[in-house]
């Protein structure tokens, strides 16, 4: 479950917390009002919307094998990463029970509410996908220089992988990565 469920406690939490642990939290938070939460949403969602147009341009850089190109971007998405980690810790200050827990159900202000927390979700989604398909590209590109190094130099040295580092062999394997 998400951090964008209308719920407290963090995504895979057993025990939910206890009615002290909500009045200590709720003392040491101040009042959120709905408009505060819609700005920070906005931006939260304005931010989210640029990491998935920066994670489209990595992909790319990857399709098209130019790494210094993925690697400037890479700075950007870390940045854009930083800067969604620091509007979601103060929407979760604001709204710490949940963002629709703020509001009356029903009122203009949920409809707001529930409108960009709906499209939040479908923004992380998408980076979920494009990460994955990032990753799968990233890990081809990898085998494939692995295997003409090897073809090219004998060497059978660990190299790195996206799981960390692995010995590989290079027993038999010709240029076109084949036995």
């Amino acid at each position: 479950m998400s951090r964008l469920d209308d719920r407290a406690g963090a995504p895979g939490d057993s025990c939910a917390p206890t009615p002290r642990d909500e009045a200590t939290r709720t003392a040491a938070t101040p009042r959120s009002t709905p408009a505060q939460l819609v700005e920070v949403l906005d931006q939260e969602v304005a931010t989210y919307e640029a990491l998935v147009g920066v994670t489209q341009r990595e992909h790319q850089a990857l399709l098209a094998f130019e790494p210094l190109r993925a690697e400037a971007v890479l700075a950007e998405k870390t940045a854009l990463l930083e800067r969604g980690h620091a509007l979601r810790a103060l929407r979760e200050r604001l709204a710490p029970g949940g963002v629709l827990e703020t509001v009356t159900r029903g009122s203009p202000e949920a409809d707001a509410l529930r409108e960009r927390r709906d499209r939040l979700r479908a923004l992380l989604s998408a980076l979920s996908e494009l990460n994955q398909l990032a990753m799968l590209q990233a890990t081809r590109q990898l085998r494939w220089v692995r295997t003409r190094r090897r073809a090219l130099v004998g060497d059978d040295t660990p190299t790195y992988g996206p799981r960390g580092l692995g010995a590989m062999r290079a027993h038999g394997l010709g240029l076109n990565g084949m036995a």
